[in-house]
């Protein structure tokens, strides 16, 4: 969930998941999650066009099939923060 959030704010593999990989790595996304981060989702507009060259792991598709499915009543038992989240990139890739 944290990788897709991230590919769709135009992070790229080599900020956020371990080195040669797609597999994230939390030291480097910890460091990630912050005042900016937070901005950047409240800016997010995922209505009209997009500009500039995206990366295969960036685009719809691919963010669509790497978003897991969760139970969200579950999630939302677990960690009401995630729970958000997850609906927030949900919403996001559905709109889009």
């Amino acid at each position: 969930m944290l990788q897709t959030l991230l590919f769709m704010l135009k992070y790229t593999r080599e900020e956020i998941c371990e080195r040669d990989t797609c597999k994230l790595d939390f030291k480097k996304v910890k460091a990630l999650i912050n005042e900016k981060l937070l901005s950047q989702m409240s800016n997010y507009n995922p209505s009209g066009p997009r500009d500039g060259q995206f990366k295969v792991y960036q685009k719809l598709r691919w963010l669509n099939a790497n978003l897991p499915k969760f139970d969200e009543g579950a999630l939302e038992e677990h960690s009401l923060i995630l729970s958000k989240i997850y609906q927030w990139v949900q919403q996001g890739l559905n709109v889009r």
